[in-house]
């Protein structure tokens, strides 16, 4: 594919994506019926409906004397030969680095594949909560093990008629030495086979039974973990009469089954899903990420080293997990076919025609149907279209484990699996995973060219592993050699090239902090819906700040609408990992921050007691519904004049109600918040006139009574600010005024961005391209970013007594608002780099934690106006 079709085939995507979203947007409001009743025909034609298509191509069928027969000849076997190109990226530039793969590429192939192949996972999916219901020992592999029965919960309460619990079994090494790696695969579980009498599913004569999986794993000292895909999502579209069995009837009532019910139904109450919406293929990879959230809370498992795997349908389930969550270090991929493994641009077996049918929609998202247009309002598409293939999902799971199974047709793994296409996406996927420092199959890159091995020779001596066993539609024959070839790596035998396993990074800040002030970060709501974002939040913080959901013009955009969606899953997400959470902020003081129905009534400006009034009934009901999980409240941001001599920065509430409208902010959040410590925050508090003017509103609020608890310093500081001497007559000013502190909003900025103001703005124009950093930052800069974070902690430990809470704003240097703020640059703010591993400025904050802590914390429990020091 040509680097021009490549650009454009990604502008094509994203643009259907912010179509998707929007349409997205309006099916979140609450559905004015209940859950709609498809069949699975109607649920396939709405979609083509949607996507404007009037005739799909047939797929190709498994009878030989169909007029429409799957191809097996491999001359015929590849009309589309030239692969979307992985390392190139969509502008063109060659990517030959892995910082350009990961930060640049990477994200390219993600949303290709999210809104053509597998679908988005919506904002709005709701939490799980995992609960244990039986453990029982069992005897397994020659040993005794413990065997439980675990379920996951799924918070249900935006739409009652639709449960998902999600079951999973897991079965341990009873007298395991340490945690224990474990393989998670897809299938039922050993309780619901016990509940629908399936214990003799497979059975054959009385003889003696040969060893599972299971068998396998724990003789290895390995964990096995299996998680029941149908009770994450459906395995069809919509509801279908059972045709065999006695339950078989011809006038069977829709039940509502499929893509309006299971997870991919909940997130949308009901309804059906948009064209970017995610299939059941990336539903139960979602399943098995929530499932390792689980098994990173269990001492006995290894959560480094967690596998995922599948065969068939649930071979493609396990590849979209692994390259999806990043948390999973292996996969044993097995008889995945289209869809998997196998490549789309092939004609051999079956086709990506099949799974555009209505018998295998479902898997994809909705998007995917268009490359299976003949006739539509877009015109014909084909494979050739497509702008990605599986080798590019295969390049997702680079460089970790990655182990491709396959057995033979004469045994029951049919040619329609297309096991030269998956061996060709293999060899296709390899300078992925070389570019990231593992080794390949050790073969040419020549997709073409290269073909399989024989059946039962071995290509394991890398992390991307292949071989065919000599069984039938089934990993188990791969699984010892799977076992051996995965322990082989970890030991660094036979793969010199290919990097160790890294040793998850243990340490963690919020118990270094040892309870003398909580450790919090502000992140956007969309960050809680990543495994690795969310695993990383749970390790180090203890409070949570919504960035942006909670400001005023987000959660009231007018007078009489409310948009509560996205705090309340903020909100869940807090509840749901025992965290705090700060309400951000109730009124953020400026003109360009409040909406007009704020500013006006009548079409004049606002009056004093409008103004008030207006204030009340929004503080009221926001705290109100967030009082059990918020401990902190920023009542009022960013009021104090940053020049002048006025005390207040000029604004609605300034002009029309004075320092009345701070008072009364405040006293409303106190009649509904009795026991949250209520917050003033501003920034700039180090500069002397600034800070003047934060104790001269301190003092008169006090004055007039209003219950203000805490400042918050929010702490956009700049590298090389000689803050130190300055914060400390802040803290001082402060505790004469017998008010806490929390730090509220803390970054480092390393392309400072002072000059961006200087001489009214006269050198914007040749900021506006000025981005030093876009390559690394440089050694001596990270130094002084490192001194300068170790020098802010030391000082925090010192002020402990008074200090409340310290939040970061942002989780790392990826997300972090200083990106583009207020111009695009590279930057570099944060403790964790963007691949989310800490920094030196991370070990230096750690130490300065460590080498102070106090053996017991001084208040751990929720805030209490009594801690306070007196004045």
């Amino acid at each position: 594919m040509t680097n021009q079709f490549m650009s454009s085939a990604l502008a094509l995507s994203f643009a259907l994506s912010n179509v998707s979203h929007a349409l997205a947007q309006a099916a979140a409001a609450p559905p004015a019926q209940g859950p709609v009743v498809f069949t699975t025909r109607q649920d396939h034609q709405n979609m083509l409906d949607r996507l404007g298509i009037a005739k799909l191509r047939p797929g190709r069928s498994a009878s030989a004397d169909s007029p429409n027969a799957a191809n097996y000849d491999e001359a015929k076997a590849n009309p589309h030969p030239d692969l979307p190109e992985l390392l190139r990226s969509a502008d063109g530039a060659a990517i030959q680095t892995p910082e350009q793969w990961r930060d640049k590429r990477r994200p390219e192939i993600v949303a290709l594949l999210e809104n053509e192949v597998y679908g988005r996972i919506p904002d709005n999916v709701p939490s799980v909560t995992w609960e244990v219901r039986q453990t029982r020992e069992v005897e397994s592999g020659g040993q005794t093990a413990i065997q439980k029965e675990i379920v996951g919960v799924v918070d249900n309460s935006v739409c009652p008629e639709i449960q998902v619990n999600i079951s999973m079994s897991l079965v341990l090494p009873k007298d395991a030495q340490g945690p224990v790696p474990v393989l998670m695969s897809f299938g039922w579980t050993p309780f619901e086979m016990e509940r629908f009498n399936f214990g003799g599913l497979g059975r054959r004569g009385d003889g003696p039974r040969p060893p599972s999986k299971q068998d396998k794993l724990i003789a290895a000292g390995w964990a096995c973990a299996t998680l029941s895909p149908s009770t994450v999502q459906d395995d069809a579209g919509g509801w279908q009469p059972r045709r065999f069995g006695p339950a078989a009837t011809t006038n069977a009532e829709a039940t509502g089954a499929g893509l309006t019910r299971g997870i991919i139904g909940l997130a949308n109450r009901g309804q059906p899903r948009q064209p970017d919406q995610w299939g059941a293929l990336r539903a139960w990879g979602w399943g098995a990420s929530r499932a390792l959230d689980y098994l990173e809370t269990v001492p006995k498992v290894d959560s480094r080293r967690v596998g995922i795997a599948g065969v068939s349908r649930y071979g493609k389930a396990a590849l979209v997990a692994m390259a999806f969550d990043q948390r999973f270090a292996m996969g044993l991929i097995a008889s995945s076919g289209a869809g998997g493994t196998a490549l789309y641009r092939r004609d051999f077996g079956e086709s990506l025609e099949n799974l555009a049918s209505s018998g295998a929609y479902h898997w994809m998202a909705g998007n995917y149907l268009k490359y299976a247009a003949e006739e539509s309002s877009f015109g014909r598409r084909t494979a050739a279209d497509l702008p990605v293939d599986s080798h590019m999902t295969l390049a997702l799971c680079a460089p970790r484990l990655t182990f491709i199974s396959h057995g033979i047709p004469e045994r029951g793994d049919a040619h329609w699996l297309d096991h030269q296409g998956s061996f060709m996406a293999a060899i296709a996927a390899q300078p992925v995973f070389r570019l990231l420092g593992a080794r390949d199959l050790g073969r040419s890159d020549d997709y073409l060219e290269e073909r399989m091995p024989a059946v039962n020779v071995d290509l394991l001596e890398g992390a991307l592993a292949w071989r065919q066993h000599d069984g039938g539609h089934t990993d188990e024959p791969n699984v010892e050699h799977f076992i051996r070839w995965a322990q082989a790596r970890w030991a660094g035998r036979q793969d010199q090239g290919a990097p160790p396993t890294p040793a998850r990074d243990a340490r963690s800040l919020k118990e270094a902090v040892g309870g003398r002030f909580k450790l919090g970060v502000g992140v956007g709501h969309h960050v809680l819906g990543n495994p690795a974002d969310a695993a990383l939040i749970r390790q180090h913080f203890q409070i949570l700040t919504p960035e942006n959901c909670m400001k005023p013009q987000a959660i009231h955009p007018a007078e009489d609408r409310w948009d509560f969606e996205a705090t309340d899953r903020f909100a869940d997400f807090a509840r749901a990992h025992q965290l705090e959470m700060v309400g951000h902020c109730l009124v953020w003081a400026k003109d360009d921050r409040t909406d007009a129905w704020m500013m006006q009534a009548d079409g004049k400006p606002v009056s004093r007691d409008t103004l008030l009034r207006r204030l009340e009934t929004h503080i009221h009901t926001v705290v109100e519904r967030y009082a059990d999980v918020v401990t902190m409240w920023d009542v009022v941001n960013e009021a104090v004049a940053d020049g002048g001599d006025e005390l207040l920065r000029d604004s609605v509430y300034s002009r029309a109600a004075g320092i009345d409208f701070i008072v009364t902010a405040f006293r409303a959040a106190r009649a509904k918040a009795p026991d949250a410590m209520l917050i003033y925050n501003d920034y700039n508090d180090h500069l002397p006139r600034k800070r003047e003017k934060v104790i001269a509103l301190l003092t008169q609020l006090k004055e007039k009574g209003a219950p203000v608890d805490a400042y918050g310093m929010q702490g956009h500081f700049e590298l090389g600010d000689d803050a130190i001497p300055q914060l400390r007559q802040t803290f001082d000013a402060l505790r004469k005024l017998g008010l806490k502190v929390v730090v509220s909003e803390l970054d480092i900025d390393t392309v400072t961005r002072g000059r961006w103001w200087a001489e009214g703005g006269k050198y914007r124009d040749e900021l506006a391209s000025y981005d030093p950093y876009k390559d690394g930052l440089p050694d001596a800069i990270e130094r002084q970013q490192t001194q300068q974070y170790a020098a802010l902690f030391k000082l925090f430990v010192e002020y402990s007594d008074m200090i409340e809470r310290v939040s970061f704003w942002n989780l790392h240097d990826g997300q972090s608002w200083l990106n583009y703020f207020p111009w695009r640059r590279t930057n570099y703010p944060l403790l964790f780099d963007r691949q989310r591993k800490p920094k030196p400025a991370f070990d230096a904050v750690y130490t300065a934690l460590q080498a102070s802590r106090q053996p017991a914390p001084r208040n751990a429990g929720r805030w209490q106006a009594d801690s306070l020091p007196q004045p």
